[in-house]
């Protein structure tokens, strides 16, 4: 996939998790009494957040940043994912490898093992809502370095 064609992909996304978001500014943060007694428009959000999160951090991670390096001409097209993050990270394009695996694990946990319980579901539901800023930040960083942002 082209790095613009990426770009924009993960550009849709976030638009709209933070359509979601903010639609749900006024519950969080989420615990589990709140998310028993949200109304079907707010689940509905709920479901978006979920959505647009997976697969912003899914895109990103598979389509931009080796769209991305590909771009800067760095040599890892055929080296495993770690060592693309890691390249990622030297750049200064992700706060650091580790950071950027609990984000992949609040999407896993969302495609995998979607918690049990209402309180359960609270805690990942808050840490995608804080997530999601981390990924603009990293999202900022890949577009100034792949030049289609100042």
């Amino acid at each position: 996939m082209r790095f613009h064609d990426a770009w924009q992909e993960c550009c849709t996304h976030l638009t709209h998790a933070r359509h979601a978001l903010k639609s749900l500014t006024a519950h969080l943060p989420l615990d589990g009494r709140k998310l028993a007694l949200l109304d079907l428009e707010s689940i509905q959000d709920v479901d978006q957040l979920v959505l647009r999160y997976s697969k912003l951090q899914d895109s990103m991670g598979s389509k931009l940043f080796p769209a991305l390096l590909k771009v800067l001409m760095e040599p890892l097209e055929d080296n495993p994912m770690l060592d693309k993050l890691n390249r990622l990270e030297k750049m200064g394009i992700l706060p650091s490898v580790q950071r950027w695996q609990e984000l992949r694990e609040i999407r896993n946990k969302f495609a995998h093992d979607y918690p049990d319980g209402d309180d359960m579901k609270a805690v990942v539901l808050n840490a995608a809502c804080s997530g999601i800023e981390e990924l603009v930040e990293v999202l900022d960083r890949v577009g100034k370095a792949g030049g289609i942002i100042n």
